[in-house]
C-alpha cells in the first residue's frame, strides 16, 4: 500500500512539473538573415524550446529562450535549411 502511494505521488509530480506544453504562435516572420522569428505569449519562470523539423526524421531543439511575461519572440539562430 505504501509503495502504491509513493508511485501515485511521483506520477502526480511528474505530470505537474515535467511535461511540455504547446503554445500558440501569434505571429511569424523571417528576418534579413533568413532566421525565423515567432511571437508567443510567455510567462516568467518558464523556458521555451523551439524545435526545427525538416522532415519526419529530422527534428531537434534549435533554441532555448527564458520566458518573460507578455509577448516575446523566439527565433532559430541559424538560417533556413535547404530543401535538398
Amino acid at each position: 500500500m505504501r509503495n502504491q502511494l509513493i508511485i501515485v505521488i511521483l506520477l502526480f509530480f511528474c505530470k505537474t512539473f515535467c511535461f511540455a506544453q504547446f503554445v500558440t504562435i501569434e505571429n511569424y516572420s523571417v528576418n534579413t538573415l533568413g532566421q525565423v522569428q515567432l511571437s508567443i505569449q510567455g510567462e516568467d519562470e518558464k523556458y521555451y524550446i523551439l524545435h526545427a523539423q525538416h522532415n519526419s526524421e529530422f527534428n531537434w531543439a534549435s533554441s532555448l529562450t527564458i520566458g518573460v511575461n507578455g509577448t516575446m519572440i523566439i527565433s532559430e539562430p541559424s538560417q533556413a535549411y535547404p530543401l535538398e
